[in-house]
């Protein structure tokens, strides 16, 4: 008796021609959840085809339910973060798929993980998972839980300044000490050192 994962082969039915006029064999299978139906002999033999079709959709249905989280607002957000990745019709892919962005193997293919890592790093509702480096991938290094306004700080078009070798992000020292802007990026701009503004306004920089 044939049995290739958890179909049994019953007995060949009559072949299907393919589009080359070659005739392709043909198999009536049973399953081990007792469905049979008409199969490739090929595709079942070397292992592309290994149950009948209901067992593949209680299968995926599983896979997808099997953490019984898909109603929690984190399950919205790593749906969102795959389709910005993946999904060109997407409008935001652009930005990140893109740009060569990626979600890493974990969390991409097993929600449970990524739900995991988010908890134990402080995430709770009103909580952005934001990417530290804006150049590189989803994955634990370059992830941190912030508040929204945090996240609106470290963008793709941040306007970053430094000093001693350290980089900051202008929008967040502006917000923190109550500073215009506006005012300081149109300096910067047109030349002004980022040393004059912190002598003359004096930021504070940790």
């Amino acid at each position: 008796m044939e049995k290739y994962n958890l179909l049994t082969f019953l007995h060949f039915t009559e072949g299907k021609l393919r589009k080359n006029n070659a005739i392709r064999k043909m198999a009536l299978f049973m399953c081990d959840c007792g469905d049979k139906s008409i199969k490739a002999y090929d595709s079942v033999k070397c292992g592309n085809i290994k149950h009948c079709a209901s067992c593949g959709r209680d299968k995926a249905a599983k896979s997808k339910t099997k953490h019984g989280l898909i109603k929690h607002s984190l399950y919205r957000k790593w749906q969102d973060m795959l389709n910005r990745c993946r999904n060109e019709k997407v409008d935001r892919y652009k930005n990140y798929g893109g740009r060569g962005i990626k979600v890493c193997h974990e969390w991409a293919n097993d929600f449970g993980v990524f739900y995991n890592w988010c908890i134990a790093s402080g995430w709770k509702n009103g909580l952005q998972v934001d990417r530290i480096d804006v150049d590189k991938n989803y994955e634990p290094s370059n992830c941190r839980i912030v508040e929204p306004i945090e996240q609106g700080f470290n963008k793709q078009n941040t306007f970053y300044v430094y000093h001693n070798g350290k980089k900051y992000s202008l929008a967040k020292l502006c917000y923190e000490q109550k500073l215009k802007y506006h005012t300081i990026w149109k300096g910067l701009k047109s030349g002004v050192t980022f040393e004059y503004y912190i002598n003359k306004l004096n930021i504070k920089l940790d």
